[in-house]
């Protein structure tokens, strides 16, 4: 019945679109980008770009691959099937939204060419670090602490934005270090070698130097550590209810790092042909099922894999969705971080690295450039309702892991959330904070115990 109501839903929405991509509308997004100026050595991705600029193109299969994905996420289905019972949004509306929808889609459609040529070219990532760090407009791009305190753009600034800004560098610079190795078998000195290589083109420094992976196969922990500072930052970030309480939301984040904490996912590096999201394809010719006329690189490429449950996943794009329609500007375009299909649709192993590869580029493009599309703010008259009911959501499913994975320690989220930050978050954030650079080696955020749980890891 639910995922019943939630197709229903789903289909009027659709109902307003146009399902094919407009020209137009690529056009002013490269040019508000600067996109223009991106110089590309992946010739599959440049042709289809300047397709996509010159004539529409088919976007029936990249759309019910969207909804596909929202209805297999739990939280998120339980929420679209919630506004159709309760009618929440009437067609009128959907009809006054009909051109930001439509605007959206077409960003949905250029953002999954990009992020699917990322996780599968060898020169992507790199064109695109290089794209980006000359957009900061400072003397050294490739150091985190110059990032931080000089960048140019200071007009949005916030420390959350800043932070997430210098945290997903080391990301980027990694991605287009082991893209660029291409499909050679390298012992690890010849790794090292080429690494110091990258590290002196690009001025790289600090932890944006930290590029070398370790041998394939092996597996290790450490990337616990990373993803739980990231998902704490936006925790401390998110807006306080009228009553001065923390959001269900916020009891949600910190439950994603307790059960992170806990389960302790390994990390590690293996050669694949090609990361593609569920239920998509490649023809013979290397065409995206998704996005007619995108040729991928079939060739093996060095992937990291952070191997998470599927329901982690699910808890973790359902609670940043709300994240970001709540506490960001502009969420219009940033949500579609996490709703273009090589995200929403990814296997759970593949799905951090090909996240944060679409974050750092439209999170960058966000911060340095003004996008112009969007003309008007639409204002959904239950729209309130509609967000306070996604955090309830979000903050059950979130007391089902815990009740699932931590059965023995009996722990809710919100008692999660207060163990982590306490009476006096600012002072808990730069806590953490300090002791991830002082002692990254043995870093945690959450009280070291062992409970028994049990998940699929699928």
């Amino acid at each position: 019945m639910q995922r019943t109501l939630a197709k229903q839903f789903l289909e009027r929405v659709t109902k307003y679109l146009k399902k094919q991509s407009n020209p137009a509308i690529i056009k002013n997004t490269l040019h508000d980008f600067s996109l223009n100026s991106l110089e590309i050595r992946d010739q599959g991705f440049k042709n289809f770009l300047a397709k996509l600029t010159e004539e529409p193109i088919d976007l029936e299969r990249l759309i019910e691959s969207v909804k596909e994905g929202l209805l297999n996420n739990p939280p998120i289905c339980e929420l679209l099937a919630f506004i159709e019972h309760e009618e929440l949004i009437a067609d009128l509306e959907l009809n006054e939204m009909s051109e930001q929808l439509q605007i959206q889609l077409n960003l949905l459609c250029l953002f999954e060419a990009f992020a699917v040529t990322m996780v599968n070219s060898f020169t992507l990532n790199e064109d695109i670090y290089s794209f980006t760090t000359k957009q900061r407009n400072t003397y050294y791009p490739g150091n985190p602490i110059n990032n931080f305190f000089f960048c140019s753009n200071r007009n949005n600034f916030s420390l959350f934005k800043s932070l997430k800004l210098v945290s997903v560098d080391p990301v980027i610079t990694e991605g287009a270090f082991i893209r660029a190795l291409g499909d050679e078998e390298l012992s690890q000195e010849e790794i090292v070698k080429k690494s110091k290589v990258f590290i002196k083109q690009h001025g790289l420094a600090l932890w944006n130097a930290k590029i070398c992976p370790p041998p394939l196969g092996e597996m290790h922990d450490d990337s616990v550590k990373n993803v739980s500072l990231n998902i704490l930052e936006a925790t401390w970030e998110e807006k306080y209810e009228e009553d001065g309480q923390p959001a269900d939301n916020a009891f949600a984040g910190a439950t994603l790092i307790r059960l992170l904490e806990c389960l302790r996912p390994s990390h590690g590096y293996s050669f694949k042909n090609l990361v593609l999201p569920e239920e998509s394809s490649i023809t013979e010719e290397g065409e995206y099922s998704l996005l007619p006329n995108l040729i991928i690189n079939r060739l093996p490429k060095r992937v990291s894999q952070f191997y998470v449950y599927k329901e982690w996943m699910h808890l973790y794009t359902s609670w940043n969705l709300l994240f970001v329609i709540r506490n960001l500007d502009n969420s219009k375009f940033l949500m579609l971080k996490l709703l273009i299909p090589s995200v929403l649709n990814a296997i759970p192993m593949q799905y951090m690295e090909t996240r944060v590869f679409a974050l750092y580029l439209m999170g960058n493009l966000y911060h340095f450039n003004k996008l112009s599309i969007f003309k008007d703010e639409i204002h959904l008259a239950n729209g309130k309702a509609i967000l306070d009911k996604w955090g309830e959501i979000n903050k059950k499913y979130a007391d089902i892991l815990l009740k699932t994975c931590t059965a023995e320690l009996d722990e809710t989220p919100r008692g999660v959330y207060h163990d982590i930050f306490g009476e006096h978050t600012n002072f808990s954030l730069a806590y953490h904070i300090a002791n991830f650079i002082r002692d990254y080696d043995s870093f945690r955020i959450t009280n070291d115990e062992s409970p028994s749980y049990a998940i699929d890891a699928t």
